[in-house]
């Protein structure tokens, strides 16, 4: 009878654990300051919708939400490289390929001169020499496998090891995934990420009368990718394209505060959780995710711990920072490119995701 009392208890927290409760940690002062300080900005920038999430790993301590519901799924962006990172590592281990190997010895397009160096982590962290994006007019929306055809034939434009963020490395990474398991981007993260993080509210090319999404495009389409180049290629790539809402992202997040662990079942291994999380000192960017860059000064902020804490934003308005010696992770979910003025709302944006950024990480530093 024991045994049966202490099994059933056991499983009880591990589901609790599964489903952990909203517990405010923070003080009815520091809820406050918070709450003004986005509504101030929300209203003078004319910001459409605006969520925020902060948690640890025990699970969500603080949420409000702004003219949105949790329903609501937001166009991630280039969140979307994390995911993809994450989902092509997996599959790198699963084949037992190291992400430092040479792209060329794969694939025959990558044997050239200018490209036979460069390896799969020089495209991981934006150092392969490719330019920022694709000139559009060379993608055909009505053959993806011609456009794909021309994305994989491109040379890098520097030379391999410098910095330069460019869309094209992880428009490779979701053809790399193609080539590697026969299976499209959004099967391959169904199999890899959605299925195991039970992640029911991600995906890609949600359907409109289906699902509710934050409106970012002028045409109407709101739950079509925002990204032009992805929306040229039908939703489906490796650098823009995934649609979540803030829960799942708090379940995402979550997993990284815990060793790569849901529900104390291991859903990233530790080889991989080193890969992304563990900051390499010759290096700005991790594999996947942001650590240092001139891109990482607005989801850290002032008090998230510099070379430790990681995350990634998206153009849409979307914000993922985690410092796992503070405990925390800062979810933002927002709609800017959606505004009637979105170049004003984007300005406003930015300011507030710094100022939020310092204030939610100087109240955890506190502790």
């Amino acid at each position: 009878m024991k045994l049966f009392i202490f099994g059933f208890l056991l499983f009880f927290n591990q589901v609790m654990a599964c489903k952990p409760a909203y517990k405010n940690s923070f003080s009815y002062e520091e809820k406050t300051q918070i709450y003004k300080l986005i509504q101030s900005y929300k209203s003078k920038y004319q910001i459409p919708q605006f969520q925020i999430l902060v948690g640890n790993s025990s699970g969500p301590i603080y949420y409000d939400s702004f003219d949105s519901s949790k329903n609501v799924l937001f166009d991630l962006a280039s969140i979307t490289k994390v995911f993809s990172a994450l989902t092509f590592l997996k599959i790198l281990e699963e084949r037992k390929i190291n992400y430092w190997e040479k792209v060329s010895k794969y694939f025959i397009e990558f044997q050239s001169e200018e490209k036979s160096d460069i390896t799969f982590e020089d495209i991981l962290r934006h150092r392969s020499g490719y330019k920022p994006g694709v000139l559009r007019g060379n993608l055909d929306p009505n053959n993806r496998e011609d456009s794909f055809n021309f994305i994989f034939n491109l040379k890098p434009t520097r030379n391999y090891g410098e910095f330069l963020y460019s869309d094209i490395n992880y428009l490779l990474i979701g053809e790399f995934i193609k080539k590697f398991t026969k299976l499209s981007i959004n099967q391959a993260f169904n199999k890899y990420i959605k299925i195991p993080f039970k992640l029911k509210n991600t995906m890609y090319r949600p359907v409109l009368n289906k699902h509710k999404c934050a409106p970012t495009r002028k045409d109407g389409k709101d739950c079509a990718v925002h990204d032009p180049t992805s929306f040229i290629l039908g939703g489906l790539t490796g650098h823009a394209g995934l649609f979540s809402n803030i829960d799942d992202l708090a379940r995402f997040a979550q997993v990284f505060l815990n060793d790569g662990k849901l529900c104390n079942k291991k859903v990233i291994s530790s080889s991989i959780m080193d890969q992304m999380t563990i900051k390499d000192s010759n290096f700005m960017r991790g594999l996947g995710f942001d650590f240092t860059s001139p891109y990482s000064r607005r989801p850290r902020g002032e008090f998230f711990t510099p070379d430790i804490s990681y995350g990634h934003t998206g153009f849409t308005g979307t914000s993922l920072w985690i410092d796992p010696k503070l405990d925390t992770y800062m979810i933002v979910l927002s709609n800017t490119v959606g505004a009637k003025n979105e170049s004003y709302a984007k300005s406003g944006y930015l300011e507030l995701l710094l100022k939020l950024s310092t204030l939610i990480g100087k109240i955890r530093s506190d502790l």
